[in-house]
């Protein structure tokens, strides 16, 4: 079966309004220690859709809406993190503000400013994660980090360590150490090293790359301009 068919037995609750609400504590917690964010976002959108909001406290509420923001960003589903963040009601957003600081990074990578993204994780409002949050925003600074340096391997042919560095936010060597596990070619040490990427196999079906993957190509180019 499809992925996106299976249901998550914690997900799959009949309890409606407050009582789905009571119960969301714990559910929550399994899936945030779990850390899975597909299972993460369809619970929480069954949590919406049971009317669960309504029966939960703010507190309760944001924790629900941040998990389910940032499962949305971890997968790049940025229509439905820009839509979801429109839902969110003030007292949720006040209620937290890692909600608020969620969403600084899903604009960031909503305009393709990844640089601005991985800024926005280690902003002094976003400092200090709390225990549930930490985990998802770690995983979500990986898989970021691993995307940009995909774009970063059909974009560059050559590119200085110092500038490549700066796109996912780590130290040069840091940066040379992740071009050496890809087989990237390295010319020289340090930050003035000139590193020659290379793309990373296709895992799907070939085919040209699409409008969206050149978008973002371009948009990756031009944060060096």
């Amino acid at each position: 079966p499809r992925a996106e068919t299976r249901a998550c037995a914690l997900c799959a609750s009949p309890l409606a309004g407050s009582s789905f609400a009571m119960a969301s504590s714990a559910q929550l917690a399994q899936l945030l220690e779990a850390n899975d964010p597909q299972q993460i976002a369809s619970y929480a959108e069954q949590f919406e859709l049971a009317m669960g909001h309504m029966g939960a406290d703010a507190a309760t509420s944001a924790t629900v809406y941040k998990s389910q923001l940032i499962s949305y960003l971890r997968a790049r589903d940025l229509d439905r993190a820009r839509f979801l963040w429109k839902r969110v009601p003030p007292a949720a957003r006040g209620a937290d503000g890692e909600v608020g600081a969620l969403w600084e990074i899903g604009k960031h990578m909503w305009r393709g400013d990844y640089r601005g993204a991985f800024t926005a994780m280690d902003s002094p409002a976003a400092s200090q994660w709390s225990a549930a949050a930490a985990p998802q925003v770690a995983a979500l600074r990986r898989g970021l980090t691993d995307h940009v340096l995909d774009l970063m391997g059909r974009a560059y042919v050559a590119i200085t360590a110092a500038d490549a560095a700066a796109m996912v936010a780590m130290p040069a060597d840091a940066f040379l150490a992740e071009a050496a596990r890809r087989g990237w070619a390295v010319n020289g040490e340090g930050a003035a090293a000139l590193v020659s990427p290379t793309p990373q196999p296709s895992t799907g079906p070939a085919h040209d790359l699409r409008m969206n993957q050149l978008g973002q190509l371009t948009q990756l180019v031009a944060q060096l301009d």
